[in-house]
Order: C-alpha cells, then structure tokens, then sequence
C-alpha cells in the first residue's frame, strides 16, 4: 500500500532572538544564592525557589489579524527568565541550540540578569516532510522542515517581534529598565539592523522549536490522499496496523502539546 507516510509534517516553530537586558527587579542571577541554598526547602516550604520555576514565566496568545478567513490566535508568546548565555554556555546555549558563532554575539549576556521573549506561529502555513534516509533501520530520518518557506508565516513572524517590541516598552517593563539586546545577528549583516528585511533574516538564522511535529500520519477518510489512518487510527489498506500518536494530528493545535 502506497501511503503519503512522511507528507504534510507542521510544527509550532519561532525564534530566540528576541533577548532584553534588566538592571530592576529579581532575575536568576541576583536571586542564585537564594536558590542554592536550599531549593528544596523553599519550594516545600514557601513554593519559592528555582524548583519551583516551571521554565516559561509568561505566556500569552495572541491574534495578529492577518489572516481573516481565521478567528483564533496565531501566535504564542513565550517569556522566560533566562538568556542563552546565562550560565555562561555550559548548559543554556544548548537548550537555545546556539552554535559558537552565534553565541559570541550574545556572550556578554553571560551571568546577568536577563529574560527572552520567544513568539511561535501556532499555525504555519510552511508544511515539511520526514523521509528515510537509507534502507539501514538504524540510520536517523531526514527531517526537511521547510521552516518559514511560506511568505504569510514570515509575516506573521515579523508582526509578532513588532508587538513584543512595543509589550516591552510598556510601563511595567519600563520598571525594569528592560532593553532589548541589539547586537546583530551575524548571519544578517548585509541588512540594516531591525528592518523587516534584517528580522526575515534572523528568523531563519535563529529559528526555534518546540518538536511538536504533527501530520505526517494524517488521519482522514480513505477517500483523502493525503491520510494515512482512519478516525479508528488504522492505516489505510493494511490490516492490523495503527499509529497512535501526535503524528495523526491533520493540523497542528492553537496550543503547545507534549505528545
């Protein structure tokens, strides 16, 4: 039975370029001694204490309205106390899969208090596949994501790093003396920096996900090409056979998922 296993794979994906500097309030940094002393004790005791972070300090929803033939949020906001440079690139720049190059930009971030905002599309319109490399069953996939391939999906992108960047000039941010970090991108220096021009590049450059890849399994009706299971998550055609996980999702939630 030939099946479209692979086709049609969405992703909530964004960036992590969007980094501000704080010389107010309380971050990780200023806070460390507190957080070591005893997290375990804080958090049993007070529900204090970096055990007690779960990782993502804000989150918001958000409509662009570019889209009008949609009525629900297209971008998610994701606002973390934390920068890639944190810990000085021992663990973070990892987690933000910064390679050296990149990092370099951002290394006089190290050990200072600091925060990322992160915007995801919640629905891409730029659609990837997953492909078996080689008849070896040990081999890794072929993962072709076609990350911001579709215009709408960048200009969605570049809508949400403009209202992050007036969220941030807002009061309560201003309190903290919250600035965003400027140094460019080094990928992106033909373009003036915070252009749109600049931003499309950047996106590309510094893209982010969240690997909850869906679709390429497309549940649907047989007489759907593009499925591969029923509404039972049976593979079409073959007897005895389901998929039974994320990858059966026709199209990706309005919300972040762990599958």
């Amino acid at each position: 039975k030939d099946l479209p296993v692979g086709e049609h794979m969405e992703s909530h994906v964004g960036t992590s370029e969007l980094l501000f500097t704080m010389t107010q309030g309380f971050g990780y940094v200023s806070g460390m001694l507190e957080h070591m002393l005893n997290p375990l004790l804080l958090l049993t005791t007070k529900n204090l204490g970096i055990l007690s972070d779960p990782g993502v300090e804000g989150n918001a929803f958000l409509r662009s309205g570019l889209d009008n033939s949609t009525t629900w949020p297209d971008v998610q906001l994701f606002l973390m106390a934390v920068t890639p440079a944190i810990d000085g690139g021992f663990k973070m720049k990892r987690v933000y899969s910064y390679g050296n190059e990149l990092f370099d930009t951002v290394r006089p971030l190290a050990f200072q208090d600091a925060f990322t905002i992160v915007p995801y599309l919640l629905h891409p319109k730029s659609v990837g596949k997953v492909r078996l490399r080689d008849d070896n069953p040990r081999s890794k996939p072929e993962l072709i994501t076609n990350y911001f391939t579709h215009p709408d999906d960048v200009r969605t992108m570049i809508w949400a790093i403009r209202f992050v960047q007036r969220l941030v000039a807002t009061p309560p941010f201003r309190k903290l003396n919250a600035e965003l970090f400027d140094a460019p991108n080094p990928f992106c220096l033909d373009w003036d920096y915070d252009s749109d021009q600049y931003w499309e590049c950047a996106i590309r450059a510094n893209t982010q996900t969240c690997y909850h890849d869906v679709g390429s399994c497309k549940m649907g009706p047989v007489t759907d090409p593009t499925a591969v299971v029923d509404h039972r998550l049976k593979v079409h055609g073959i007897q005895r056979l389901r998929v039974i996980d994320g990858s059966i999702m026709p199209t990706v939630t309005s919300a972040f998922f762990e599958r």
